[in-house]
């Protein structure tokens, strides 16, 4: 059973990866302050799942929101200036890893303050423990580059 449970979840996480890179080629319109209705929605939902926003869903996007955008893209290194734009909806929407191919066209590395979080061209320790994950899962078929 435990075998079966790291399977899912190794093919689970390739599985996302592979389909946050194709995404990104949409391109978000900017929110702006005092905007109201789903997409204000959306975005307070995603900021709440990930812990920046703790108010109300309530589809305004007024000061909370705002300071929530702020410390979200401070915390994975983008301009932090409260405005979520397409790569900070990219980012929050489709995955960090997505902001390495906004427009179609492969980036370099996205650098990501939060040590915790995986994105394209990540390295170390939880690289190394991530992919035996996903070998045995048959989801990986590489080389080990953990270094």
């Amino acid at each position: 059973m435990q075998r079966k449970g790291i399977r899912y979840f190794a093919a689970l996480i390739a599985a996302i990866m592979a389909l946050s890179f194709a995404p990104a080629a949409f391109a978000y319109k900017t929110i702006t302050f005092g905007s109201t209705g789903t997409q204000v929605s959306t975005l307070q939902r995603h900021l709440k799942s990930k812990g920046y926003y703790k108010g109300k869903i309530d589809g305004k996007f007024g000061q909370k929101t705002r300071s929530a955008v702020y410390r979200y893209q401070r915390d994975i290194g983008l301009t932090a200036d409260g405005k979520p734009g397409n790569k900070t909806l990219t980012a929050l929407y489709d995955g960090i890893s997505a902001l390495n191919v906004i427009d179609g066209k492969k980036k370099a590395a996205t650098v990501v303050k939060n040590k915790s979080t995986l994105a394209y061209g990540s390295y170390g320790d939880k690289v190394k423990t991530l992919q035996p994950l996903l070998r045995s899962a048959g989801s990986f078929k590489g080389a080990d580059h953990g270094e």
